[in-house]
């Protein structure tokens, strides 16, 4: 072989080694790539299954224990008994690290799509929550499998129900009472329309005037006599000695009825008593009187006495011990009676009847007659016997008599007449007694603060001491009167020439208007805390009825701040349901709150009241 021969073999021999190297080379990395590959894709599935075993894991937190993920942080899933509870961190499992993060979701009410939390008019959506759950390993570097979803608690709701009379009895009524209608109602006490104030003069305390000019007594204001005082009483109220003074007569039914005198045992010393004997099928009593005489027209005069039932025999169809100011010695008429005990279904201690007003019984000067009385029913059954004591039993009476004030004195409530939702006075009117002197008034629309008359032509401040008016006058203008501030005050002049009586009995102002009333439920304990999404209810309206909600909850069951859909005092929740504002959702209490509103004389109602709420 030549040396050109040689030559060319060696090149291809270092050729061909070449090329071998280059396969092998190739080859090697082929297979080595392939071992990493097989082993990322597997890490890749187990980091899968991972991440989707997190990812239910909380969906069944989300569902019975949402608390413990509500609050944005860095969580993970562990299994506890029978259970899935979320624990905070990450946690290493094998060569992989899982764990999940909540963030906040915000809206501007509950129904909008979520916006950024820096939005200004942002709220914090409770029931919400952005979660980003993770699986990651090192392997050729760090690596990762993520997934981002929005988790919600309106799953597994509960309710919380109020339609039962008794659970609506827990709240509190203004204007609003409940019913047991259909199992149970709360509805709007008195409707609106046409209606009235009558002020009665029965209370001096609620009246502003001078008591050396005026008296108010027995449901009256009248001119105060500025002369001597004559009065009067019966005798022996104590019946210490006997029953001198005192008649027993038999009432109705003759059952052997009796009444007699008990030295001891009285309140305290001696007493008279009724005895009622046993008996069926009758209605029978018994009464002591006493004549007393009066010397002047209308004096004012009062009742008292003490009663104890001694002995009862259960049950009469009823048992009632009455009194009464009568004209005749004869027997009493029960509805003409001054005092009623009620229906007694016991024997009872010494009781007193109080100091019961009788003046509107004794109009003249003369003779009358105080009784003390029993009267049973007896069942159709022998019941008996019955057997009451009475004790300290005095009528007084005086009146002062002399000339009459002729300043023309003046009486007025201390607070107006409210009529909150007015919107016009329609009628005034008066009963009186002027024997020959008269009355005159002026009206006031700010508690007093200004008094008005109509001059004729318009309502105006009054500027002298005669800037007053007739009923007549005020009953033809009050129309004209203002109703801006929703309230009426009257004062009213009595005028005499000082031998003139003048007595004002009552005034009645009639006016248009809707009437206005609340009711607030009792309070709703959640547990812990809750989300309370949706209020919604049974109403029974009428066109001239509104029936409108607000909502308050709080985690102290102290703090109520009562809002409408929009989260503020100035909205209500109407047509029968509404979604629960952001701001007034979270809390562990929660309560409700009825408005109603009539301006007819029809009554609105409201029944089954359900809150939705997320545990």
């Amino acid at each position: 072989m030549d040396a050109d021969n040689k030559g060319q073999a060696l090149i291809e021999l270092i050729l061909a080694v070449a090329i071998a190297t280059i396969l092998l080379v190739a080859l090697a990395t082929g297979i080595i790539a392939a071992r990493e590959g097989f082993s990322r894709s597997g890490r890749n599935l187990e980091a899968g299954n991972l991440l989707q075993k997190e990812i239910e894991a909380l969906r069944s937190v989300r569902e019975t224990a949402w608390n413990s993920i509500s609050t944005p942080d860095t969580y993970h899933i562990e299994q506890s008994g029978n259970s899935w509870i979320a624990v905070a961190g990450t946690i290493d499992q094998g060569d992989y690290t899982r764990g999940f993060t909540v963030t906040n979701i915000c809206r501007v009410d509950p129904t909008s799509s979520p916006v950024n939390c820096s939005n200004p008019s942002a709220i914090n959506d409770p029931s919400t929550k952005e979660v980003t759950a993770t699986v990651s390993w090192s392997f050729l570097g760090s690596q990762s499998v993520s997934s981002t979803f929005n988790v919600t608690r309106y799953f597994g709701n509960q309710v919380w129900l109020q339609t039962t009379k008794a659970e609506f009895d827990a709240g509190v009524f203004d204007n609003t009472s409940s019913a047991n209608k259909g199992g149970g109602i709360v509805e709007l006490s008195n409707g609106g329309g046409n209606t009235s104030f009558t002020d009665s003069y029965t209370t001096s305390s609620e009246y502003n005037f001078d008591s050396n000019k005026i008296e108010v007594a027995g449901g009256y204001a009248q001119l105060k006599a500025q002369g001597s005082t004559v009065s009067g009483q019966t005798t022996n109220a104590g019946f210490n000695t006997g029953t001198s003074g005192w008649t027993f007569n038999q009432w109705e039914n003759n059952v052997s009825q009796s009444g007699s005198y008990v030295s001891s045992g009285g309140n305290p010393g001696g007493y008279v008593n009724v005895d009622m004997p046993a008996a069926k099928n009758k209605k029978s009593g018994g009464y002591w009187y006493q004549a007393f005489t009066t010397s002047v027209d209308d004096p004012v005069a009062t009742v008292s006495f003490d009663w104890k039932s001694i002995a009862y025999d259960p049950t009469p169809d009823s048992y009632h011990v009455y009194a009464f100011v009568d004209t005749s010695s004869g027997a009493p008429t029960i509805s003409q009676n001054v005092f009623d005990s009620g229906n007694i279904a016991e024997t009872t201690n010494w009781s007193s009847s109080g100091s019961v007003d009788v003046s509107s019984r004794i109009t003249t000067a003369g003779t009358y007659y105080l009784k003390i009385a029993v009267y049973v029913d007896y069942s159709n059954k022998t019941r008996g016997p019955f057997n009451v004591g009475f004790d300290n039993a005095s009528l007084d009476w005086s009146k002062t008599i002399g000339s009459y004030p002729t300043d023309s004195p003046t009486i007025y409530r201390n607070s107006s007449f409210s009529a909150p939702s007015v919107s016009s006075w329609n009628s005034f009117s008066e009963t009186t007694e002027l024997n020959g002197g008269s009355i005159r008034y002026q009206l006031s629309d700010d508690n007093g603060t200004t008094w008005k008359y109509f001059n004729g032509s318009a309502w105006v401040n009054v500027v002298s001491a005669t800037d007053y008016n007739d009923a007549i006058t005020l009953d033809a203008n009050i129309g004209g009167f203002p109703t801006t501030n929703s309230q009426i005050n009257v004062r009213a002049f009595l005028i005499s020439n000082g031998s003139q009586f003048v007595r004002l009995d009552q005034i009645v102002i009639g006016y248009s208007g809707s009437s206005t009333g609340t009711f607030t439920s009792s309070s709703f304990d959640a547990g812990a805390e809750a989300s309370f999404n949706k209020i919604f209810w049974a109403e029974d309206t009428t066109p001239s009825t509104s029936v409108q909600f607000q909502v308050a909850s709080n985690n102290d069951n102290t703090t109520w701040n009562f809002v409408g859909p929009d989260g503020t005092v100035n909205t209500f929740f109407g047509a029968q349901d509404g979604i629960i504002p952001l701001n007034a959702v979270g809390g562990r209490y929660i309560q409700y709150k009825i408005f109603f509103t009539s301006s007819s004389n029809n009554l609105p109602s409201v029944s089954d009241v359900t809150v939705n709420y997320s545990p």
